[in-house]
C-alpha cells in the first residue's frame, strides 16, 4: 500500500487528509485552563507523537508527500461547548480522476483478520457517475468540503502546524534510503542514463586537457575562462566523464547537473551529451513532464541502480521549488554542478538557489566576471572558486581553436537634428558628472541621470547615417550567405512612433534595396520559427540573418562568416560574445570579418565645456575598438582608420 500511494503521487496525485490529534489527559487539560494557546498545544502534541515513535518511515512518508506539494493535512478537534475536546474519528474520503468523476466512502474496514471477519467492518462506496449512488456521492462531497474549509458543527479544523510539518519533512531526510526504494515498482524510464565516454570521433585539444587537470589539481571546484567557440560543452562533458570514472571504480553513482541561462543551450547541451552516449533529463517548462523523470532517474542513482544520471535544467528551472526539493536528494559524495554561462548565477536571485551541499562545482564562460558586479561576481568565485584556467581569443586563434578575423570600425557622424540633440542631452549630463584622477568619466546617482544617459545612448546607438553606411558597406557581400546583422532597439535618429523600427529599416535596405533573402530573429519570434530561421540561415537559404540581443548567447552557428555590429551596449561581456560567436571553425572557413559602426559627435560643434566629457567617453568606447583591433589580421589598417578621430580627441596615448 505504502509504494502505491507514492506511485500516486508520482503521478502527479495530490492528498488532502483531515486528521485528529493525539492529545493526552494532560494536553486536555493545558488547553482548557488556556484555550487561547490551543494551536500552540496541539503543535508540540503533534511533534512529540512524530519524535517519539519508534518506526520513523510512516512519518517520513508523510513528510516525502508533503516535500512534493503533493499532501496537506488540517487538523480536526471535537469541541462539546464545554470548554471540553473530543477525539475526531470520522472516517470518509473521496477520489476524483481528471475527468471530474469521483467516488466517496464512508467507514472503514482494519486489514487484519480481526477487523475484516470477527468485527464485521465494513466500508460504503458510491459512484458520482451512477445514478443509484450520485446524490449519496454528492452529498459526501459537500460534507467534505466544509470540513476542510471549517464549517462544520461542533469542529473546529485547524492548519497543520508549521512546525509539525518541518518535523515530518525531518523525518524524510532521517528515513530517505527506507522510503526512496518504495518508488522503485515505476516503469523505468530511458531519460537520464547512459554511460559517458568520449566519442571516438572526438580527440581533446591539449588546451582541453590542461583546463580539466587545472580543475581537478584546484579541488574539485573553479571556473573555465575560455573564449566563445574554444568548445567549453566538450571539455566539460569530457571532465564530467572523468568524473564519473573515478566514482564508478569506487563502486558509487554519479548525478551530473548542468544549468543554462536558456533553453537554447539546454537543447545543445543535450545534443553534445548524446554524442557522449547519455541521455539527458531535460528540466524546464512543464513540471508535469520534467519532475517524474527527474526524481526517478536520481532515485535510481541513489540507490545503485543506475551508474550515471544527467540532468540539464535552465537557471528558472534551477531556481524552482521543485528542482530545489529534487536538489536536496542529491548526495553531496556523489554528485557534481555545472553552471553554463556562470556569470548569469551571479544575480541575486539566481546565487540563492546554488546546491551548496554539492562539493563538485564547475563553472564555464568566456567572460565570468560581472560587468560594474563586484557583488555578483564576488557570488559566484565564492561558490565556485575562481578561474582555474584562461584561454583568451588570441591565444585561441593562435591555437587554430578560432579563426582569424579581420577587424573594419566604420566611423558614423551625426546629423545636424542628432547633433543638436546630442549636446543639449549632454549639457545636461555635465552637470551631474566629472571627471576622476583616472581620466574616466564619473556621475552622481540618481535617476533622473539615468534616463539622461539612456537618452542619449539610443540616439548613438539608433544614429540614421548608420542606414546609409551599412549599405555602402554590405553592397559587395550581397551575393554571399551567412551574414549576421546586430540591429538596434527602437527608431533610428529622431524618427517619430509612427516610423519604422531601426531593425524594420535596415531589413529594408538588406532585402529591399540590396535584394537579400534576409529574416529577422527576434525575442518576439517564437520556437519554432526561430529553429526553422537558423537551419534555412546555416544551408545558405537565408543570406542574411538580423537580430538585436538574441544571438548574443545560447544559440551556435559557426558557418557565420561576417557580422555588422549596427549597435552595441557598453557591456564589454556582449561584444566578446558576439566577436566569439563569429569566430566558431567551420568547414571551408578561412577566416571572418566584423564591420563594426561607431557614432562620434564631431568635436568642432561640441561646446568647449562638453569636450573634457566627450573626450572621457570616446576614450571608454576606444578602448574596446583598439582591443578588437589589436587581435585582428588586418590589425595596422584597421587602426590607421581611427588615427584621425585619436588625434581630433586628443586620444593618441590611448591603448
Amino acid at each position: 500500500m505504502t509504494s502505491d500511494l507514492l506511485d500516486f503521487a508520482g503521478r502527479g496525485g495530490r492528498i488532502r487528509l483531515v486528521a485528529s490529534p493525539h492529545l493526552t489527559r494532560e494536553d486536555v487539560a493545558e488547553i482548557t485552563a488556556a484555550y487561547e494557546r490551543r494551536d500552540e498545544i496541539i503543535a508540540k502534541a503533534l511533534e512529540r507523537t512524530i519524535l517519539e515513535s519508534d518506526d520513523q518511515v510512516p512519518f517520513g512518508i508523510l513528510g516525502f508527500l508533503i516535500s512534493r506539494s503533493a499532501l496537506e493535512i488540517k487538523i480536526a478537534v471535537v469541541e462539546d461547548g464545554t470548554g471540553g475536546l473530543g477525539l475526531y474519528h470520522e472516517k470518509m474520503g473521496l477520489f476524483t480522476d481528471s475527468a471530474g468523476d469521483f467516488v466517496a466512502f464512508s467507514g472503514s474496514a482494519n486489514e487484519s483478520i480481526n477487523g475484516l471477519v470477527s468485527n464485521f467492518e465494513s466500508i460504503s462506496v458510491f459512484r458520482s457517475w451512477e445514478l443509484a449512488d450520485s446524490d449519496r456521492a454528492e452529498e459526501h462531497r459537500l460534507d467534505f468540503t466544509e470540513l476542510w474549509d471549517n464549517r462544520t458543527s461542533f469542529l473546529t479544523v485547524l492548519d497543520f502546524p508549521t512546525a509539525a510539518k518541518r518535523r515530518l519533512i525531518e523525518a524524510y531526510q532521517r528515513t530517505r534510503a527506507e522510503v526512496s526504494p518504495l518508488r522503485s515498482s515505476q516503469p523505468t524510464l530511458s531519460a537520464g542514463y547512459g554511460l559517458p565516454e568520449l566519442p571516438p570521433g572526438i580527440v581533446l585539444r591539449s588546451y582541453q586537457d590542461e583546463a580539466i587537470v587545472s580543475w581537478a589539481k584546484a579541488g574539485g571546484k573553479g571556473i573555465l575562462s575560455m573564449a566563445t567557440g574554444t568548445g567549453k560543452t566538450i571539455t566539460a562533458l569530457a571532465l564530467m566523464s572523468r568524473v564519473f570514472d573515478a566514482l564508478h571504480a569506487d563502486g558509487k553513482s554519479l548525478v551530473a547537473i548542468v544549468s543554462c541561462p536558456f533553453k537554447t543551450l539546454v537543447e545543445q547541451w543535450s545534443h553534445e551529451a548524446e554524442l557522449f552516449g547519455i541521455t539527458p533529463v531535460k528540466c524546464f517548462e512543464s513540471k508535469a513532464i520534467w519532475l517524474p523523470r527527474a526524481e526517478q532517474a536520481v532515485r535510481a542513482a541513489t540507490r545503485g541502480s543506475v551508474p550515471f544520471v544527467l540532468l540539464i535544467c535552465t537557471n528558472d528551472t534551477l531556481r524552482s521549488e521543485a528542482f530545489q526539493i529534487l536538489l536536496s536528494e542529491v548526495q553531496a559524495e556523489a554528485s557534481i554542478f555545472i553552471a553554463d554561462e556562470v556569470h548569469n548565477l551571479g544575480a541575486e536571485f539566481n546565487s540563492s538557489a546554488l546546491p551548496r551541499h554539492i562539493a563538485l562545482r564547475l563553472g564555464l564562460s568566456a567572460t565570468p566576471e560581472r560587468w560594474k558586479d563586484e557583488i555578483g561576481t564576488k557570488a559566484i568565485y565564492d561558490y565556485f572558486g575562481e578561474p582555474v584556467y584562461h584561454l583568451g581569443l588570441k591565444e585561441a586563434i593562435e591555437l587554430k581553436a578560432l579563426t582569424p578575423y579581420r577587424y573594419h570600425p566604420i566611423l558614423v557622424r551625426l546629423s545636424h537634428d542628432e547633433m543638436q540633440q546630442y549636446i543639449e542631452l549632454s549639457q545636461q549630463i555635465q552637470k551631474c558628472s566629472f571627471i576622476d584622477d583616472s581620466g574616466s568619466i564619473g556621475f552622481d546617482d540618481n535617476e533622473p541621470l539615468k534616463i539622461l544617459l539612456i537618452r542619449r545612448a539610443r540616439l548613438l546607438t539608433g544614429a540614421s547615417g548608420k542606414l546609409a553606411a551599412l549599405k555602402s558597406a554590405l553592397e559587395p557581400y550581397k551575393n554571399d550567405t551567412q551574414t549576421l546583422l546586430y540591429c538596434a532597439e527602437g527608431r533610428p535618429g529622431d524618427s517619430g512612433e509612427d516610423d519604422p523600427k531601426h531593425i524594420e529599416a535596415t531589413l529594408r535596405i538588406v532585402g529591399h534595396d540590396l535584394g537579400m533573402r534576409a529574416d529577422v530573429y527576434t525575442s518576439e519570434t517564437n520556437a519554432d520559427t526561430r529553429r526553422q530561421l537558423l537551419a534555412r540561415f546555416q544551408t545558405g537559404d537565408i543570406q542574411a540573418l538580423l537580430a538585436m540581443r538574441c544571438l548574443d548567447e545560447g544559440v551556435d552557428l559557426p558557418v557565420a562568416r561576417r557580422a555588422f555590429i549596427m549597435a552595441s551596449s557598453s557591456n564589454p561581456r556582449q561584444f566578446i560574445q558576439r566577436r566569439g560567436r563569429l569566430l566558431r571553425r567551420a568547414p571551408n572557413k578561412d577566416r571572418a570579418d566584423i564591420f563594426d559602426f561607431i557614432v562620434i559627435p564631431p568635436s568642432s560643434e561640441l561646446p568647449e565645456e562638453s569636450f573634457s566629457i566627450e573626450r572621457a567617453l570616446i576614450r571608454s568606447e576606444l578602448r574596446r575598438v583598439i582591443e578588437f583591433a589589436s587581435i585582428a589580421e588586418n590589425g595596422p589598417a584597421a587602426m590607421a582608420r581611427l588615427l584621425d578621430l585619436r588625434r581630433e580627441y586628443h586620444l593618441l596615448d590611448v591603448a
